[in-house]
């Protein structure tokens, strides 16, 4: 009984080893085919394109999908994606008000204004540069960093100087007490034209009445 046993077990056939399944590209097409949006293809192209989609997160969650499954899901979401057609009634991004105040912002000077206001224009700035390299940017986009940027400008607080407006020369300048002795002289000096006018007037008055 044993001998025949063995003898089963000895003439099973191993299955052979099931390879792997690789889902990595269609997890990449996944993640690009989201952050697809709607607004910017017709809508014919674009139900297509949720259609493969949805077929293809499918495949993902599916533990037991082949690999052959796998590829057939990715083709599929390839063809949705070169399928779509541009949307005629949006608009292209116009990026020229960004671009001219992009550059006017460069023009400012670190030297000429508070740290705390000039970091703030950078941070707008770099964004709205990031937002001038992005070739798929929506206008709604540009006017936000438009306005980012107008206000981080408007925002900007000049440094102050330090020194009087218009300080007297070191050799102009006199000591306090010099000061007063100049001041006191100064009432003094009145005074004495003052009294000797009126000694004068009385002594005229006092002739003219001998």
């Amino acid at each position: 009984m044993i001998n025949y046993l063995q003898a089963a077990i000895d003439q099973l056939e191993k299955h052979p080893s099931v390879p792997e399944v690789d889902r990595t590209d269609l997890e990449e097409l996944v993640a690009e085919a989201e952050n697809i949006k709607a607004e910017d293809y017709t809508k014919a192209s674009y139900e297509k394109l949720v259609e493969a989609l949805e077929k293809a997160k499918a495949i993902l969650e599916d533990e037991e999908a082949t690999q052959a499954e796998v590829d057939a899901a990715y083709a599929s979401l390839q063809a949705a994606i070169d399928q779509l057609e541009k949307n005629p009634s949006v608009p292209k991004a116009d990026k020229t008000d960004l671009e001219e105040l992009v550059a006017e912002a460069e023009k400012l000077k670190a030297d000429d204004y508070t740290k705390a206001s000039y970091e703030k224009l950078i941070e707008a700035l770099e964004k709205a540069k990031a937002v001038l390299e992005d070739e798929e940017v929506t206008q709604a986009e540009i006017d936000d960093a438009i306005a980012d940027l107008k206000l981080a400008i408007a925002d900007l607080k000049v440094v102050q100087s330090e020194e009087p407006t218009d300080p007297a020369p070191d050799g102009d300048r006199l000591p306090g007490t010099a000061t007063s002795i100049y001041n006191w002289l100064t009432i003094g000096f009145v005074l004495l034209i003052v009294g000797g006018f009126a000694v004068f007037v009385i002594n005229r008055k006092r002739k003219s009445t001998e």
